[in-house]
């Protein structure tokens, strides 16, 4: 007679995920224009991506503000922020100090949005004769309220090569025009990894 084998138990308890922890970032805008088009840009996937709007626009604020939430356990913390034709070399020194990453756009924010329909190089007298040309390029646009990442969800791409163009090294911000958005969404592209990337 063959000896029997001793019964081993089954455990049927559900094993835990072995899932690396996605990236996380926190972006303090500052205002309703860059904060609804950040919005926009987390639909397409990837990592988690907190969007406020600052409680001050002062750019000296915006950073203070965004350094305070690096406690939070993001793995990083951007400033997004306009010139307003201003010198902001104190700032970006401030931010670097304090470890915030800056996307920051001269004289504003929509220049980073005309170039996902057009190159532009021309400089700008003013934040609003950019924003006047980027009415005339996407009418149905509006500051704040009104902007909508659909309208711009197809010049992604465009946007940041055109941008890089402008300022390859992505710190110029005193150059007019220029932006350096394109070093946001390119390190949102790398935390989404390439599996997920639209």
């Amino acid at each position: 007679m063959a000896p029997r084998r001793a019964s081993r138990e089954t455990d049927l308890r559900r094993r835990p995920a072995l899932r690396e922890p996605r990236d996380s970032f926190m972006v303090i805008c500052e205002g309703k224009t860059e904060a609804n088009y950040l919005v926009g840009l987390r639909r397409r996937g990837g990592p988690q991506i907190h969007v406020a709007v600052a409680k001050r626009s002062d750019a000296r604020c915006i950073v203070q503000e965004a350094a305070e939430s690096s406690d939070s356990g993001y793995s990083e913390v951007w400033a997004v922020f306009d010139t307003e034709c201003r010198d902001i070399s104190a700032v970006s020194r401030d931010a670097a100090v304090k470890d915030v990453a800056l996307a920051v756009s001269h004289p504003c924010f929509e220049v980073w949005l005309l170039l996902h329909h057009k190159d532009h190089r021309a400089p700008f007298q003013s934040s609003q004769d950019a924003a006047d040309l980027l009415r005339r390029v996407t009418p149905r646009w509006a500051k704040g309220d009104g902007t909508r990442f659909t309208e711009f969800a197809d010049g992604v791409d465009a946007a940041c090569a055109r941008a890089k163009k402008l300022d390859p090294s992505g710190k110029a911000h005193h150059l007019n025009p220029s932006t350096n958005v394109w070093m946001l969404v390119e390190r949102l592209d790398v935390a989404r990894g390439p599996g997920e990337r639209t």
